[in-house]
């Protein structure tokens, strides 16, 4: 709470506004409880003021399964629990791509499942790791230049989907704080003099 991060860090919050970010853990048998518990949460604690993310990464599930090592439940499965979340009240539900050169992301594919009415994407470059590297998961180009996004962006607005393209500084990839942190095995942050333990 804004009350211990002060004392903790010294730092004062005027307005707090928690995420909760997934990628669908396939082995979590209470998924579907801890996605509606969450949207009780964003929407009537936080009155809508609170964020929920999905990690999904691609429209293709070779490559999902591939990227999430077959962690991750499928598009579909996720989509049957889509339809029962509640409208979101305030800001929609993020529908997230840590964007890998070659990997695909189709809008077409994802309105089929996904109402773009509750649901909006958002575009990041995946986390440039040791772990990445090795298995020929990078984003080519991606943090010197829109052009890597400029493709999925469009295919997902031509949907109908509301998007956010962010392309993190160096400082916050160093920091491990972005989102496209999806395979971290052994990274390690390289600024600890600007990182905070809460």
């Amino acid at each position: 709470n804004k009350l211990q991060i002060k004392r903790d860090c010294g730092l004062s919050i005027e307005t707090l506004h928690p995420v909760l970010t997934t990628c669908l853990p396939s082995g979590f048998k209470f998924l579907e409880e801890r996605i509606m518990e969450w949207c009780r949460i964003k929407n009537e604690v936080y009155n809508g003021q609170a964020g929920f993310q999905f990690s999904i990464n691609s429209t293709n599930e070779d490559q999902r399964t591939h990227m999430f090592n077959g962690g991750s439940i499928s598009l579909d499965q996720f989509a049957k629990i889509a339809d029962k979340m509640p409208e979101p009240i305030s800001r929609k539900y993020c529908l997230n791509f840590a964007y890998a050169t070659g990997y695909e992301v189709d809008g077409a594919i994802l309105a089929s499942m996904f109402d773009p009415s509750k649901f909006m994407c958002k575009i990041t470059p995946i986390h440039n790791n040791d772990a990445c590297r090795a298995n020929g998961i990078e984003t080519i180009g991606g943090y010197e230049t829109y052009l890597p996004y400029k493709q999925p962006e469009e295919s997902l607005k031509s949907a109908g989907f509301d998007v956010l393209v962010f392309v993190p500084s160096m400082d916050e990839e160093d920091g491990l704080v972005t989102c496209g942190n999806l395979v971290l095995s052994g990274s390690q942050v390289k600024n600890e003099t600007d990182t905070h333990k809460i």
